[in-house]
Formats: structure tokens, sequence, C-alpha cells
């Protein structure tokens, strides 16, 4: 112990630039050892209490300054702690009262998740352990009852045999497979009124033998919804395959790429987050930093970068269907439909990526696409089809986008 006094004495007889160099180098040690964990507690979904920690970890060093030294090295360390009490001030205004920056899980109390982990997603692309490697693989998840609670709906969530929200066809119905995300999935909704459900009792007014499969999966993307499609279309008598696809499913690609995340090890692959991105999970302060002065967009890229992976991605969806989905199911005799919904935000018609999206898909030679905007943009309660926080559609929302499909495709003319 005499010797650390000793050398704290030592430190503070040096010059002020000296003390401030030696704290900085303190807490830049603490911080690097800290990275590791801080990548762990992120990937096990960053709350507030990994922001504590992260805290805790950069005024180690100045603390242990200011109980053991005097002079300059104190005066130094004291001024950064309160620089860094601040900072921890504000995180509490930004987290409790304002609320902003805040990503979607966050919104829901489930902490930041990184659209860069390959096992954090809710879909049914699970990771199991074989020997001293981790495969992902495509596996049915588990019936499940669970509470689907959030700022603006609760209900109960129940999964079939198949780990799928729904019921599933009973033996000799003609089926219409419907995939895609939690817009497919019904989130915002309780079971009895997700769009698949609406479509089919217009379908059963039309035809009794009709049935809609819920194939929907939060999370998923066209590249994950064709692997759905592969396995569930010999176990029922599938006649109609309805992809339904929004910008989401672009932001989604952007990170995840196409068809080449599918390793033929059985492992997943995405591109790898920036380096940073833990200091960004943990403190909401540093967004303000990420987003205004560095001016990273929300998946984490530069400007450029992301309109330059926006575009490719959307030539990937559409690769997708014209070099995949489109061979397989003409070789099949199985029609293939694809619907293009707006989000809430997209109802004005303002936003450029839907239209990207739409005219890469459009540009599929053989491929139907139904534009749904116009079903939504066209009515004067096109806000209340949405809830305002979750920004999912709402029940209403969900029978106007059935009513939609069926009209435009199933419908006799």
């Amino acid at each position: 112990m005499s010797h650390w006094r000793g050398f704290l004495r030592f430190l503070a007889s040096l010059p002020t630039p000296v003390i401030t160099g030696a704290v900085f180098a303190i807490s830049v040690i603490v911080l690097a050892i800290g990275h590791a964990i801080f990548n762990l507690l992120m990937f096990c979904k960053s709350d507030f209490l990994t922001t504590s920690v992260f805290y805790l970890c950069l005024a180690a060093g100045p603390v242990i300054l200011v109980r053991n030294s005097i002079g300059r090295s104190q005066n130094v360390s004291l001024a950064i702690l309160s620089v860094l009490l601040m900072l921890f001030c504000a995180e509490l205004f930004l987290r409790f009262i304002r609320k902003d920056p805040i990503t979607y899980s966050e919104m829901h109390g489930n902490g930041y998740v990184s659209m860069y982990r390959t096992d954090a997603l809710d879909h049914w692309y699970l990771m199991r352990r074989e020997g001293r490697k981790n495969i992902h693989t495509l596996e049915w998840r588990p019936f499940e009852v669970r509470e689907n609670a959030t700022l603006d709906f609760s209900y109960p969530h129940y999964t079939n045999a198949k780990g799928l929200r729904g019921s599933l066809p009973l033996p000799g119905r003609r089926v219409v497979l419907a995939v895609g995300d939690s817009f497919t999935e019904g989130a915002g909704t309780p079971c009895d009124s997700t769009y698949p459900v609406f479509l089919e009792k217009q379908l059963q007014g039309m035809d009794t033998s009709w049935a809609v499969l819920n194939a929907g999966v939060s999370g998923n993307d066209p590249f994950f919804d064709w692997k759905m499609v592969q396995k569930l279309w010999s176990d029922f008598a599938v006649e109609r395959i309805v992809f339904l696809v929004n910008t989401t499913d672009v932001h989604d690609v952007q990170i995840r790429g196409g068809m080449g995340r599918f390793l033929p090890s059985g492992e997943l692959a995405y591109s790898s987050g920036p380096w940073w991105e833990p200091v960004y999970a943990v403190s909401l302060v540093s967004r303000l930093f990420f987003h205004g002065v560095m001016k990273v967009e929300k998946n984490l890229m530069t400007a450029e970068e992301h309109v330059r992976t926006m575009r490719h991605a959307a030539g990937l969806i559409a690769g997708l269907f014209r070099d995949h989905v489109l061979p397989c199911s003409q070789e099949s005799g199985t029609d293939v439909l694809v619907v293009l919904h707006p989000l809430s935000n997209e109802t004005d018609g303002s936003t450029t990526v839907y239209e990207l999206l739409r005219d890469s898909l459009m540009a599929v030679g053989g491929l139907r696409v139904t534009d749904c905007r116009t079903c939504v943009t066209d009515s004067s309660d096109s806000e209340s089809l949405y809830w305002p926080n979750d920004r999912h559609f709402k029940p209403e929302g969900y029978a106007r986008l059935a009513q939609c499909i069926f009209e435009r495709n199933f419908a006799p003319s």
C-alpha cells in the first residue's frame, strides 16, 4: 500500500499535462478492458444497468486518484468525475424524460438489441451447438403461450405445432401461404384479427375450401421468408404464396445480405457492426454525437454508405424473386404474389425507399406485385390504422390490408 501511495505522490508532483495524460491513460486502459465486457453486455440486451456499469468503468480511474492523491492530480480527477456526472445526468434525462433517440426494442423495455447480431432475432432461425461449433439452423419454434405487451396493446400470443401463429389448415384445404415479418404474424393485434385471418374469412365467403396459413415471423425478411416457404411447401397443398414486404425488409437486407448469409457449413453470416457500437448501445448521449456530428444513420452507416447499400439491398430482394422464387413456383405451378404495404410514416407518399423497393420489384418480369399504399392513403383515417407508439397496424389496419389483397388478387372480376 505504501508503494501505491508513493506512486500517487510522485504522480502529484508531475506537471498538470502529465497528470491529465496519466488519468486519461488509466481511463483508456479501464475502458479497453471493459470493451469486451460491454460487447457481451450489449449482446445480452443492453439496458440502463449496462449504461450505469459503463459510466462506473469510466469513473474507476479518476475515483482511485481522488481517494489516494492530493494536489493537481486530485483536481484533474475531480474535474473528470464532474464531467462524467453531468453526462450521466444527461443519460437519465434522455432515457426517462425525453426518451429519444431510442430503438424499437428499447421502446418496449427490451433493451438495445444490435441489428448486427446473428443470434438475437425473434424468428425461427435458431442456434444449436454441435461439439465446439455454434451451428445456425432452420428449426421450428416450440409451441408457446406468452403475453405480448407494449405501450399500446397487450394480448396473449399463441403458436401452433409448427411454431407459427394461428391454426394450421385442415387436410384437403386449398392453402394460401402467407409469409412475411411482424406485419404478417400480426404484431399489434390478437390472433383472431391478423391479416391472414381476415383474408381467410373473405376467401371462404367465396369458396369454403380455402385456408390461409400464417407463416409470418417477426424479424423475418424475404430471404428468411423463402427459407420458410421451402420448408412448408411440401407439408401443405399450397396453391398461392403471398410475400408481404415493406421497407423494413430493405433495411434488414442492408445488414444481413442476401442468400450469401446462409453458409454451406450451416452457419449464418452477417456483416460486422462498427467497432464503436458497444458505446452506442449503452449511451444515449453518444447517439446524439454519432447522429448529429458524425452524421450516422440509424443503421449505424454513414449517409453515403446507407444510400449505396439501400439500393443494393433492393436489388438483392428483386433478384431473390427473379432467380429463386419465380423459377421454383413456375416449375411447381404455384402462384406467387408480392404485396407491398406502407409503414405509418409512409402514408403521405414522401418516402423514397418505398418507391425504390416498389420499382425494383415491378421490374422483375412475370412477378405479380400489389401496391397497397393507395388502399391506405386514399382513406381519410389512414393514421388511425396504426398504433401511435408501436407503429404496427391496429386490427382495422390489418382488415384494410386483407381487403386490398382480396379485391386485387382473389375476388371474381
